[in-house]
């Protein structure tokens, strides 16, 4: 389907334009102004808001919205062992779903078109993937449990076979080991010879915590980033979340290997872990994305919250205020993050992948509009999302889901809660 989007203010590469985008089925048609050949089919007046790319949570859990608000204020190793991990045990394949499901209306509404999840049962999240329209990576936790890990390298295995490249290329699957303290280094050898044999990406948390960073120190005199250096698993095609306490050779070491650090600010912060060396990491390199990390630890999956703090926590921290300026912050949330996942998209460019959202700038907190590229880094938020497109595809505009039943979806994750206790 053509779709013409007019009056419109544009965010580009090269700065905000004022005028048409065009859409011809799943890519970007053109940006400025209108072909004479182009065949309108649907016609939208922007009223002089702002278009944006696609916002990109690379990094999160999405069925943990059924865990959002039960195991607030408590540091990580507590919150995994006490709370998260006894819930997890419960979860089954219908609960994952609507769980997924939930995850995806609340990421649609706010304007986010491409999750990267790493949980379980992603059958099902799959299923939901397809059901609501976006783009997603999923990839199933592996640990080393009882049999060394087998059966979920096994899992993730059968996962890629079944599902990379399902729904026009919309899914992607990578190979998940959990962390380097939950694995074994036989579970990760043997994840990281499965991503490569696949071509497959690596997706894995890393020095979230200062134990975790510090037992990996005593349990291999490495840190956890050179550890999975000497094991041959850092590469382009790594995406490492959190990085917490990664410090100054292991930032040399992530922009050698062109790995890709999945920034979780909210997360970290809630949690207590503290604060990714981002500016380091730019210094050498690296490309950087940004997550909610799950819905239990956040608590929300607003990407818009997550660009604002990236772009401020930074210049605090540094006592600098053009650190992650908003050009920047915008683009660790769209073109960065779409970049580590393997798709053409997060930019509003001719011949790139059609995930477009309009923000809503004539309401009081947009008001007056100086300077759009900031506007939309330091005051917008997921509330003033008026249309999310995905492919080419409209999958939310102005309170109405296209894709999904958000009743139905409302209605199963308040059963499967009470029917998990909480």
């Amino acid at each position: 389907m053509n779709t013409l989007f007019t009056n419109a203010n544009i965010l580009t590469p090269q700065g905000v334009v004022r005028g048409c985008l065009g859409v011809a089925d799943d890519r970007i048609a053109f940006v400025g102004e209108l072909p004479q050949d182009f065949l309108v089919e649907r016609s939208i007046d922007c009223e002089g808001g702002l278009l944006l790319p696609g916002l990109v949570n690379a990094h999160t859990h999405l069925s943990m919205t059924l865990f959002r608000n039960a195991a607030d204020d408590m540091e990580l190793s507590a919150w995994l062992q006490d709370r998260i991990w006894p819930l997890e045990d419960q979860l089954d394949a219908e609960a994952c779903y609507y769980g997924a499901l939930l995850a995806l209306a609340e990421g649609i509404r706010g304007g986010t078109t491409a999750f990267n999840d790493m949980y379980f049962f992603e059958e099902s999240v799959a299923r939901a993937v397809a059901e609501s329209g976006v783009r997603a990576v999923i990839a199933r936790s592996v640990v080393t449990g009882a049999d060394g890990g087998k059966s979920r390298v096994e899992e993730a295995r059968q996962l890629y076979l079944d599902y990379n490249g399902a729904e026009d290329d919309r899914i992607h699957v990578a190979i998940a080991p959990h962390a380097e303290y939950t694995c074994s280094e036989e579970t990760l050898i043997a994840c990281e010879k499965l991503a490569h044999s696949l071509g497959a990406r690596i997706h894995i948390h890393l020095s979230e915590t200062y134990q975790e960073h510090e037992e990996c120190k005593l349990r291999h005199q490495l840190t956890p980033a050179a550890y999975l250096a000497s094991l041959g698993m850092l590469g382009e095609e790594t995406l490492l979340a959190h990085c917490v306490h990664c410090d100054a050779d292991d930032a040399a070491l992530l922009g050698a290997a062109k790995a890709t650090v999945l920034h979780c600010p909210q997360s970290n912060l809630k949690l207590g872990s503290g604060i990714a060396p981002v500016m380091p990491l730019l210094a050498h390199g690296v490309n950087i994305a940004l997550g909610t990390d799950g819905a239990a630890s956040n608590n929300n999956l607003d990407m818009f919250e997550e660009l604002r703090l990236a772009a401020t926590l930074h210049k605090g921290v540094t006592m600098n205020p053009k650190a992650v300026n908003a050009k920047t912050a915008l683009q660790m949330a769209t073109e960065n993050g779409a970049r580590a996942l393997g798709w053409q998209s997060g930019r509003l460019q001719e011949g790139y992948l059609a995930d477009v959202v309009l923000v809503d700038t004539n309401i009081p907190s947009m008001q007056p509009v100086n300077d759009l590229t900031a506007a939309a880094a330091y005051s917008a938020s997921a509330g003033d999302v008026l249309l999310t497109m995905a492919n080419g595809r409209i999958l939310y505009e102005r309170g109405e889901y296209y894709t999904l039943d958000i009743e139905r979806i409302l209605a199963n994750a308040a059963r499967i809660k009470d029917r998990l206790g909480l």
